[in-house]
């Protein structure tokens, strides 16, 4: 168990460091090193705006680097239950669809385009493993529903419009996804094939509180039609933070009104779940969040999964 755990730390201390240690001259200007703005990247105009538009330092790194071009890295572990974290399942206690039931290690990989410097276009696909600390491989019933052991995440189309509207922070994305995954392609596992989606990132700052939410709605596409399959969602996510100091800040999301439109069974509520985690602002453009989601009227080590976040953008 301590080498799984000392596996996962060194990841993510690998992640911060090559956030943290760019190739650079002396004469280079350290401000600009921390935006991301060398004097040799190619800067999008005006910049600087969107850092006026964002102040939450969790959406500044979800929006991206403000160079004209740069890559992004969305690294997620989705562990299992804090009694058994590095092992091989992982409860789906939102009841929700695309969800794996085996622990996973992915990394989505972005690049962006800025077309200003409040709108861009991007274009990822991303990698996942499965049970990565078991040293096993994944479940017979993830293999059952189609799973693989390591396959494509899921290429992605996405644009992207940053802006304030009466003290609010946004971000807001329409995107298209085809979906590879093939617990989640597959009839017998999720049953999709594509998706398209807008989803919108708000937060309203209050001193050191923040408060906001995430806003959407998707559409998919299915691989067989003759099953059933989730054909619509629907969502308001509210959360909070409070911002510790400059770097640390504490968080938590409200999985309340996710709604889902089945082919046969029509509407789902998605069970209420929640998270709480701690916000790590290592520097403008990474920002990493470990967390454990639960659910609030079943509260117990078994229902509460494990889970972190790597938001790592480069040049």
């Amino acid at each position: 168990m301590k080498n799984r755990f000392f596996s996962l730390v060194f990841m993510f201390i690998g992640i911060i460091l090559a956030a943290k240690t760019p190739v650079t001259s002396a004469d280079e200007n350290p401000s600009e090193l921390r935006t991301g703005l060398s004097k040799s990247s190619n800067p999008v105009p005006d910049a600087e705006k969107v850092d006026e538009v964002l102040t939450n330092a969790n959406l500044r790194a979800y929006s991206g680097s403000k160079s004209r071009w740069s890559v992004s890295n969305s690294i997620t572990y989705n562990g299992g239950t804090v009694a058994n974290p590095f092992g091989e399942g992982r409860p789906n206690i939102a009841n929700a669809s695309a969800i794996s039931i085996d622990t996973d290690i992915n990394d989505q990989i972005g690049v962006k385009y800025n077309l200003t410097a409040l709108n861009s276009l991007l274009i990822g696909v991303g990698m996942r493993k499965m049970a990565p600390f078991t040293g096993s491989g994944p479940s017979a019933s993830f293999k059952e529903q189609g799973g693989k052991d390591i396959d494509l995440y899921d290429p992605s189309l996405t644009y992207q419009h940053v802006y304030k509207l009466a003290g609010i922070q946004a971000v807001a994305q329409l995107g298209y996804v085809q979906f590879t995954r093939q617990d989640i392609h597959s009839a017998d596992g999720g049953n999709l094939d594509r998706a398209l989606s807008f989803d919108q990132e708000n937060i309203y700052e209050i001193g050191r509180w923040s408060i906001g939410g995430s806003l959407g709605f998707g559409g998919n596409l299915p691989t067989d039609p003759t099953q059933d399959y989730s054909q619509y969602q629907f969502w308001f996510d509210p959360y909070v933070e409070f911002r510790l100091n400059d770097t640390f800040n504490l968080r938590t999301v409200a999985n309340s009104w996710s709604y889902e439109y089945y082919s046969v069974t029509k509407i789902v509520h998605d069970t209420y779940t929640q998270s709480v985690g701690v916000g790590w602002s290592v520097s403008r453009d990474t920002f990493l969040y470990p967390n454990v989601q639960f659910l609030p009227g079943q509260m117990a080590w078994a229902n509460t999964n494990v889970g972190a976040t790597a938001t790592v953008n480069l040049f």
